[in-house]
């Protein structure tokens, strides 16, 4: 049940990340003669406590970013995501499979571009997968980046319209604590399983 949570919560993070490059190369490809930068600071964390026979899993992720375009057009893309798994391991089953999002505000989400420290005080409303039943969970999670940096790139071409997008990719495993908390309990009463800070900088650049 964890691996298949642990998947499901690798696609979606894959699927926000390819979002600026999807925009990108779609802006890209109706203008000729151009370069695009789109810049974006994340920050995930895994929570796994147990209480009697219930075992909480919390999964947070959030992302903030801005792009900006030749013709000196610029958007904002921001988005917290939370996923909250229970299983009773008496009873081998699980009781509870919810999952939310929210856009966040600029206060929202602050980074340290140096990828040494990140912090998240949002509100994200989740709804259950099995009955739709909906509820908040108040997010309050620091970051702080203790693993060396890592980084990566990555070039994605466009065919149609002859560009080519340069992903450079930054990345430091660390440390998160702090709460996720509903109806006045803490989902994250102990330190992160796993968290990491990242920066991702797509440069887009066509030709006529």
């Amino acid at each position: 049940m964890r691996k298949e949570l642990t998947m499901k919560k690798l696609l979606i993070v894959l699927a926000i990340l390819s979002l600026p490059v999807a925009v990108l190369a779609g802006h890209m490809a109706t203008e000729a003669a151009q370069v695009d930068h789109f810049r974006r600071e994340e920050a995930t964390a895994a929570f796994s406590s147990t209480a009697g026979c219930i075992r909480t899993d919390v999964d947070v992720f959030a992302l903030a970013g801005n792009d900006q375009h030749a013709d000196n057009a610029a958007n904002t893309l921001s988005d917290g995501r939370v996923t909250l798994n229970q299983f009773d391991t008496c009873k081998g089953r699980e009781v509870l499979h919810a999952e939310g999002h929210t856009a966040l505000g600029p206060s929202d989400f602050k980074t340290d571009r140096n990828l040494k420290a990140a912090m998240l005080n949002t509100t994200v409303p989740l709804i259950e997968e099995d009955t739709g039943e909906k509820f908040d969970v108040a997010v309050h999670i620091t970051w702080n980046g203790n693993g060396g940096v890592k980084h990566d790139t990555a070039r994605t071409r466009v065919p149609r319209a002859l560009n080519t997008i340069v992903t450079n990719i930054q990345g430091r495993t660390g440390a998160a604590s702090g709460s996720v908390v509903r109806d006045g309990t803490n989902l994250t009463p102990g330190p992160s399983t796993f968290a990491r800070l990242g920066q991702v900088l797509d440069n887009g650049a066509s030709r006529s």
